[in-house]
């Protein structure tokens, strides 16, 4: 699997929860929105449905009791008990929700009156006694020709009227609920086949990519929409950008690899080359003086001495060059060690202007000392600083022209550290060229013209072996005012004496960042 895909598969989610599908959240949505709905319908349809049947069965009862009104009205006029009686066994006998009646004249004398028998066993019908039942009462006054000849009082039992009124009303809800729980669902698969199934294949073609496969296709359906489309060309436009990230990836690493590995067989070669030119460095410097000393008995001609202390003098250079190519590829490889151990700091900084005095005084440029009074001690690899700062005073008497002043000084505090700075009225370097000198080999002069000597790893070298320290160098620089070096030792490096300090392992508290 590529890098891309590892990276794409390591990618942090969120917590794991109790997730839902989108098609099951739409199908419980569209659900209970067609429950809700389908009961509320059902209701509001049962209950006007269930009014309107009710009204109609009135109004069919109060036509029976106008036509028994309109049978009787002469009857009743002339009381004539036998045809009333007639007119209303007739009607008991057709009708069988004809469950009361009652008949009285102008002097509310009864002239006729019969219930039915209550199912209850009440003496007469009652909608208030027999429970679980509903009658329809109706009373008239008899009038005829603006006189009132009676009262006529008449009942019908609805109870199974009612009854069939409620199943035709409840038959009706449950068919809203049906039709409206296939409306549902209906719209659920509409709903799935045009917007959830797409969505699923984006969201699959998505999890593809964790596992690398960027060329997949969706496939969306005709009916995909608009957005769809374009959110599935999307897609496509981050798979392509997914392959084009692999391939980047790729290709950097198998950069990184070689650049690596150059940097590998770089630092070996000088490693080895270094340790091989020193060995017969140090027999031609050590021959070289004793030619130069005759301790064996003259040489002859007082020429040979002066060749004999130019080699010397050569060789040393040469092995001073080895030796700084051997340290930087120790610290390319990370195999660079320190050597702690307690010592004065003011005192390092005395020796080390001592064995610069000749060049100073050759170059005629003033060295100017200024220490802060009672200097801490350091516990610190003693040989690594004294290496350090005579760099940094080399390239500063190098690099001052005649008559020209370099400062060395040093101050401390408990929060800051150590810091030594060297000064000098020098050439400068530009601003742009700040970084190129702390590049190994870095110089700023053309090789082919330069006015001084040197190879370009005083500086880089420096600056590594401080932060091996775990401090940090900074310089400053501006054309024809000089350069300040400013090296900066972490507090954790200050002992108050060199007395009962135990020491740290032979081991660099931080690896250099190698440019």
């Amino acid at each position: 699997m590529s890098d891309a895909a590892s990276n794409s598969s390591n990618l942090e989610r969120p917590p794991t929860r109790h997730h839902f599908r989108l098609g099951a959240q739409l199908f419980s949505g569209l659900a209970v929105v067609a429950v809700v709905v389908a009961v509320a319908a059902g209701l509001i349809v049962r209950h006007v449905e269930q009014n309107y049947l009710t009204s109609v069965l009135s109004e069919e009862h109060e036509k029976k009791f106008e036509l028994l009104v309109s049978a009787s009205l002469d009857d009743i006029i002339s009381e004539d008990l036998p045809r009333i009686e007639t007119t209303m066994s007739q009607l008991i006998a057709q009708d069988a929700n004809f469950v009361m009646a009652r008949i009285a004249n102008e002097d509310d004398l009864v002239l006729y009156s019969w219930s039915r028998p209550s199912p209850i066993g009440h003496d007469h019908w009652s909608p208030f006694l027999a429970q679980g039942h509903r009658t329809l009462r109706f009373e008239r006054d008899v009038v005829f020709a603006g006189e009132k000849f009676g009262t006529i009082v008449s009942g019908w039992d609805t109870t199974s009227a009612d009854h069939e009124v409620n199943d035709h009303a409840y038959l009706i809800a449950l068919a809203i609920v049906a039709i409206c729980g296939l409306l549902g669902f209906f719209a659920y698969f509409i709903i799935s086949a045009v917007a959830v199934a797409p969505i699923r294949r984006i969201s699959s073609r998505l999890r593809a990519f964790e596992g690398g496969a960027y060329d997949a296709a969706t496939n969306l359906p005709a009916i995909a929409s608009t957005e769809l489309r374009y959110l599935d060309q999307s897609v496509d436009a981050l798979g392509e950008f997914l392959v084009q990230e692999q391939q980047r990836t790729a290709e950097l690493k198998a950069a990184k690899e070689a650049a690596e590995a150059a940097n590998r067989a770089k630092s070996d070669f000088l490693a080895v080359i270094s340790h091989e030119l020193r060995s017969p460095l140090h027999v031609i410097n050590g021959f070289s003086e004793i030619m130069g000393s005759e301790i064996h008995g003259p040489l002859g001609d007082p020429r040979y001495r002066d060749y004999a202390e130019h080699i010397v003098s050569s060789g040393e250079r040469l092995l001073g060059l080895i030796n700084n190519l051997l340290d930087m590829s120790r610290i390319d490889a990370g195999k660079a060690t320190l050597q702690f151990e307690a010592f004065a700091l003011a005192d390092l900084v005395t020796e080390t202007l001592g064995l610069l005095e000749i060049p100073a005084n050759s170059a005629r440029a003033e060295i100017v000392q200024d220490l802060e009074p009672d200097l801490p001690h350091l516990m610190a690899d003693k040989r690594r600083i004294r290496q350090v700062l005579l760099n940094l005073l080399s390239n500063a008497v190098k690099f001052t022209p005649v008559d020209g002043h370099i400062t060395v000084s040093a101050r401390w505090s408990a929060a800051v550290g150590v810091m030594l700075q060297v000064r000098d009225t020098g050439a400068g370097i530009a601003e742009h060229n700040l970084n190129l000198v702390l590049e190994p080999f870095g110089q700023v002069e053309d090789p082919l013209s330069r006015e001084h000597e040197g190879t370009g790893l005083g500086l880089p070298l420096a600056k590594a072996l401080i932060e091996l320290h775990g401090g940090e160098m900074q310089i400053e620089s501006q054309i024809s005012l000089g350069t300040t070096v400013t090296v900066t030792l972490p507090p954790e490096l200050v002992v108050d004496s060199p007395c009962d300090v135990e020491k740290p392992p032979v081991a660099p508290p931080r690896r250099a960042a190698t440019r």
